[in-house]
């Protein structure tokens, strides 16, 4: 079985950003996720009724190498101190070590096989079959993507780029 370096990114994967963007959302303020603590008290994002990070912390367990890919929000300065804060809640400080923050994910792809995300606007197009496009129909749910990930590993597979 292949062990792989896999990326996750943390907006609408991880966490439920968007519920957050609705509730903070107003005329005044069309950039909610420019706020000071808008990342760090992001809800956790559910499959199943299991939450996204427990699906990241098994592949952990199973020996591949998880980190987390993320784009910072360009209006707002703090979100890279709030998806730290974040992380270590959630993963613990030791974590804060596997933590990339680029607007261009492309720059990640030298350093995890797989990526999983939900857009394909910032560089993510990069990882080539190694992007797992989270919400999509083939990978509705972290149970998908999980799987997806499982069978690569007994598979063997080597990603082309």
């Amino acid at each position: 079985m292949r062990k792989y370096k896999i990326g996750f990114d943390m907006d609408k994967v991880l966490t439920d950003f968007d519920k957050a963007y609705k509730q903070q959302w107003k005329e005044t303020q069309q950039f909610p996720q420019a706020g000071a603590r808008f990342f760090d008290e992001l809800d956790l994002l559910f499959s199943n009724e299991i939450a996204n990070i427990e699906y990241v912390k098994k592949l952990s367990l199973l020996g591949h190498d998880v980190r987390i890919i993320t784009a910072p929000s360009i209006p707002n300065i703090n979100c890279w101190t709030g998806k730290a804060v974040w992380i270590q809640r959630y993963f613990g400080q030791e974590f804060l070590k596997k933590v990339v923050m680029t607007y261009d994910k492309a720059i990640a792809s030298r350093y995890v096989d797989i990526l999983v995300d939900d857009s394909t606007k910032n560089g993510q197009l990069a990882f080539g079959d190694g992007l797992i496009t989270y919400g999509s129909e083939k990978y509705p749910d972290m149970k998908s993507v999980f799987d997806q990930i499982n069978e690569w590993s007994k598979e063997d597979k080597i990603f082309n780029r």
